[in-house]
Order: C-alpha cells, then structure tokens, then sequence
C-alpha cells in the first residue's frame, strides 16, 4: 500500500506544473483557431452567459472583453484539465505494479504523461511566436 501511495502522490504533485505550462501553451493556439469568433465578441454589449457575467462582476471587465476571456479560457482549461486527468490516469499501472516491474511502469508513466504535454507545448510555441511576429 505504501508504494501505491507514494507513486500516486508523485503523480499528483507533477500533475499541477505539467498541467500549468500546458495551459500557458494552449493559449495561443486557441487564440489563433478563435480569430473570427474573438473579433466578433468585440461588440458585445452584454453578458451573455453566467461565466461572462461573474467576469464582469469579479474582474470588473466590460462585456466584450469578458466574451472574449471565456473565449479563450474554457478551451484553455479544458485542455489543461485533460493533461491533468491524464497524468494521473498514466500513474494507475505504476502506483499498482510490483515492485520488479516499478521502474519500468514509471518510464511508462513518464512518457504517457510528458509525450502530449510536450507535444501541446510545442504546437503552444509555434503559435506564440506565429503571434509574436503577426502572423
């Protein structure tokens, strides 16, 4: 049990910078596949939904921008929460593998774990400095 423990909370406490970079990442790509919806929600006047509205309450935005934000957040998070769950669901084969066959379930874990990370990071890159250079 304890091995089992520890694995997992290995996993756990990776999960949150792995997740974090991949958000930060996934930014830039959703910004560039949401042009024309973000240009459109310029002219919003008024909350449209519960999530624009607590923006605009909390955040003190005006409606365009709070359109905007929710644009660009929710597919953000979504991807992030993904590479979240996923991280831990790679860890389940190692927090139960026994102990002859740990080091191989953790590679297993490592590469099921950074591979799409990595891979979201990447395209996340390409697309900040597609950003960057107006693209």
């Amino acid at each position: 049990m304890r091995p089992l423990v520890a694995r997992f909370g290995i996993a756990h406490v990776a999960a949150y910078p792995i997740a974090f970079v991949v958000a930060i990442a996934a930014i830039a790509p959703v910004i560039l596949s949401r042009e024309a919806a973000l240009l459109a929600a310029e002219s919003n006047l008024e909350a449209r939904t519960g999530f624009q509205r607590w923006l605009m309450s909390e955040l003190a935005l005006p409606a365009s921008q709070a359109a905007m934000l929710e644009l660009v957040l929710i597919p953000s998070g979504l991807i992030a929460l993904g590479v979240f769950v996923l991280v831990h669901a790679a860890a389940v084969p190692w927090g139960l593998a026994a102990p002859e066959r740990a080091a191989r379930a953790r590679r297993i874990w490592l590469w099921a774990s950074l591979a799409p990370a990595a891979a979201i990071v990447l395209i996340g890159v390409g697309a900040w400095i597609w950003i960057a250079i107006g693209g």
